[in-house]
């Protein structure tokens, strides 16, 4: 999914995660494990190992309730002081394989 605008403060990603919900709304976290966490100047890196449930579709390929544990990393971007940018990337060819297996 491509955000074609920034978002800012706390109200703005307020309302960019209840737009977003969509893309999580057939997923229920179960739990994670923090795998690795790195730090630079401006910016910080965090590896987690998901468990979760697929109740629904999932990159459109049904769940069916199937459980899948997936790499996820986030990185935040750091901007005086505050988070300027956050991403958050999936093993998408993980889940793939697990939800059609």
């Amino acid at each position: 999914m491509w955000l074609a605008s920034r978002v800012r403060r706390c109200e703005g990603s307020r309302r960019l995660w209840s737009s977003t919900g969509q893309l999580v709304k057939n997923i229920r976290s179960d739990g994670e494990v923090r795998l690795h966490t790195y730090y630079a100047d401006d910016a910080a890196v965090i590896e987690n190992l998901m468990t979760a449930t697929v109740t629904g579709q999932f990159l459109g390929i049904p769940g069916n309730g199937k459980q899948v544990r997936f790499r996820a990393l986030h990185v935040f971007e750091f901007r005086d002081g505050r988070i300027s940018r956050e991403n958050l990337w999936l093993d998408g060819a993980g889940l793939t394989a697990q939800l059609t297996s």
